[in-house]
């Protein structure tokens, strides 16, 4: 009757040299690390799970092995093979109805837990086994340099870019990117990454700290307010999301696409703040303040943002959105001298000359910028 303990045996061996929170051999690392941040409530509602799939699952080929090792062979060895045999057999019949909507329920589970949510960690992004997880990536994770977590990140567009690049003009612009690169380094702008292909320049951090919204922020506003200045037309935004960094030449996520998108789709000169950006900051709450109520009092005003159609026309639309004032609002306050802020406005109006022989199109984003400069301080406009 020995026979019978052989499976305990097995499993009390590998509950004792395991971690008791993420005992199991099969968990990824990433379920191994979601269960050593559970709470103690956590941990009760996953032990009561596992009982009940442990019984469910058990009670089957239980059952079989039980009729026909006792009843059936009158043998303890029968009962204790059959199990092995009869469990995997039913899991290979039930595999493509029963085990996805498994996998599924346990994926929810794990995505639903304090910490998991903490990071922004959602069910499909979780997985299960290690068989999941193909050499390479393991190699990546195992490095070090792989991140995968809620991160700020902004994104830039410079327009007019390719003709300049046509007509030979790209030396006369590419010392004010490099410029305006080094000056954010040089402002101890220490732990923001940034990189620039083509006409694209990216900003980010790697989580999504208030402590790095302040640092993305003032890199960003800077960054756009000295491109405007030395004439060069530019759109952005700046964004808060799930973000797949690999030794920071791999950028990938659901983050990096709604930047792109809310800079893209912009139809003027201008860099916003997108909607989750938007809730991010009202959830940080101080003094009585959000943080959204800081920088919109500051830096940043709810306006109808001219966007292109969907189709990619010029068709009247809008969308509000925080979009930055170019420091306008702390001029208008009295904070510095109202002649400066006309810098801005001659520079719009400098680039608006260079684009005359352009598509109505396109000078319209000129005016269009300039309607919302217009509106934020009136009397700016000469």
């Amino acid at each position: 009757m020995y026979y019978y303990w052989i499976p305990v045996a097995i499993l009390f061996l590998a509950a004792l040299f395991s971690d008791t929170n993420t005992w199991s051999p099969f968990q990824s690392d990433q379920v191994k690390a979601i269960c050593a941040h559970m709470t103690k409530t956590e941990r009760r509602a996953a032990i009561r799970r596992g009982a009940w799939w442990g019984l469910l699952v058990g009670m089957v080929p239980g059952m079989i092995a039980l009729v026909l090792g006792v009843v059936v062979f009158r043998s303890a060895l029968v009962v204790v093979t059959v199990c092995f045999l009869v469990l995997p057999l039913i899991a290979l019949v039930l595999y493509r109805k029963w085990l996805p909507s498994v996998v599924r329920s346990q994926q929810a589970f794990l995505a639903s837990t304090e910490w998991a949510r903490s990071q922004g960690i959602k069910p499909e992004d979780i997985r299960l086994y290690k068989t999941h997880e193909n050499a390479e990536l393991r190699a990546v994770m195992d490095s070090n340099e792989f991140v995968y977590k809620p991160c700020w990140i902004a994104y830039f567009d410079l327009l007019g870019f390719r003709k300049r690049v046509e007509q030979g003009q790209l030396g006369l612009v590419l010392p004010d990117y490099h410029g305006a690169v080094a000056a954010l380094t040089k402002e101890a702008h220490r732990d923001i990454r940034i990189r620039w292909f083509s006409d694209t320049f990216l900003f980010y951090m790697l989580d999504n700290s208030r402590e790095s919204l302040f640092e993305i922020d003032n890199a960003c506003r800077s960054f756009f307010h000295r491109m405007i200045l030395k004439r060069i037309p530019l759109r952005g935004s700046l964004t808060v999301g799930n973000l797949y960094v690999e030794s920071d030449d791999v950028l990938i996520g659901p983050a990096l696409i709604e930047a792109y998108d809310y800079a893209e789709r912009q139809d003027w000169l201008g860099f916003v703040l997108t909607p989750n950006a938007r809730d991010k900051l009202r959830s940080h709450v101080h003094n009585g303040k959000t943080d959204y109520d800081v920088l919109c009092r500051h830096d940043y005003r709810e306006y109808d943002v001219p966007v292109k159609c969907e189709d990619g026309s010029d068709c009247p639309k809008t969308e509000k959105l925080p979009a930055y004032t170019m420091n306008l609002i702390r001029f208008d306050h009295g904070n510095q001298d109202l002649d400066e802020a006309r810098h801005i406005w001659d520079a719009l109006e400098d680039m608006e000359q260079m684009a005359r022989d352009e598509s109505q199109s396109v000078r319209a984003k000129y005016e269009k910028t300039k309607e919302f400069l217009s509106e934020t301080v009136p009397g700016l406009s000469r």
